[in-house]
């Protein structure tokens, strides 16, 4: 039988050294450890049983999911970005259950009507002597205050690591101070305007894949852009001529004979892993240069 520490035991075996390590993980409240599960694990199960989890379910993303069936709302929108991000985290060694912790809560403090009603409510609060409104800041502002779950404190009690995910899962604003943070973000190390662990790295590329992909997918169901329209973008012959040298595979002819709705699906499907596989490559160059840079610096 496994236990919390054989977990934590396998992370400091198995990961990359620039993973995170849950063992090592931070909360604001001091909490007893479970016999099981590690601490990012509870995480995960704490926003997914959060109330503003289940309320992602009825937003939009970008298209009214009202008018079809099939188009994503916030909710299928963050299980997508849950399993691009994870499956990026395995392929690079670091740390799955704190990437997808951070990707189950980096929308939990999104408007309804997607980014056009954030816009509309930053402007009115903006015009009207207050801070303004950001889904990020006020996800950070949900899991930390407004869950209600225990009685010895407010919100949901994430580790540092999560938290920090959640805010910067979009890049913090130049020229912000951050003394015009709220009191709760003062900890999140508002200096660096991207997210100092890899995962939470991961899940911000996870979301802009994501958001590529489906939401031109989302655009073909709804009868907005058709193949040949399509045909005519740079990122298609990219994909083509990726797939033709790096898997032999004429992606171009076999979409041509194909009907719509088989090259909605087929074209979707080569560009969504095209960009994972881009990223995966090149983040592995990018951390191995980093990891012998760590262990240089620590043999001297």
């Amino acid at each position: 039988m496994f236990k919390r520490e054989d977990y934590e035991e396998l992370e400091y075996d198995k990961l990359k050294s620039y993973a995170c390590k849950s063992r090592d993980a931070k909360r604001t409240y001091d909490t007893e450890e479970h016999e099981y599960r590690t601490r990012y694990e509870r995480d995960k199960d704490r926003i997914i049983y959060s109330r503003a989890f289940r309320r992602l379910e009825y937003k939009t993303q970008v298209y009214v999911f009202d008018v079809d069936d099939h188009v994503r709302t916030r909710l299928t929108h963050t299980l997508e970005v849950s399993r691009i991000a994870r499956n990026i985290a395995r392929v690079l060694g670091v740390n799955e259950d704190l990437t997808e912790a951070i990707a189950l809560g980096h929308d939990l403090g999104h408007t309804p009507f997607g980014h056009a009603g954030e816009k509309a409510l930053d402007e009115i609060l903006s015009n009207n002597g207050h801070w303004g409104f950001k889904h990020n800041v006020q996800g950070v502002r949900i899991v930390d205050r407004l869950e209600k779950k225990y009685f010895s404190h407010d919100g949901l009690n994430l580790t540092w690591d999560v938290r920090e995910g959640i805010l910067k899962h979009t890049k913090l604003p130049d020229g912000l101070p951050p003394e015009r943070y709220p009191t709760n973000c003062k900890d999140l190390a508002l200096n660096i305007p991207f997210s100092t662990t890899v995962e939470g790295q991961i899940v911000n590329v996870a979301d802009e894949i994501a958001q590529r992909c489906h939401d031109l997918d989302d655009c073909w169901e709804l009868g907005l852009i058709d193949f040949d329209r399509l045909k005519k973008l740079e990122i298609y012959q990219v994909i083509q001529d990726f797939y033709l040298e790096e898997r032999k595979y004429d992606m171009n002819h076999e979409l041509v004979k194909r009907e719509e709705e088989d090259k909605k699906r087929l074209f979707t499907r080569c560009l969504t892993s095209f960009l994972i596989t881009d990223v995966i490559r090149h983040s592995d160059e990018v951390l191995f240069l980093v990891g012998k840079r760590t262990q240089a610096s620590g043999n001297r």
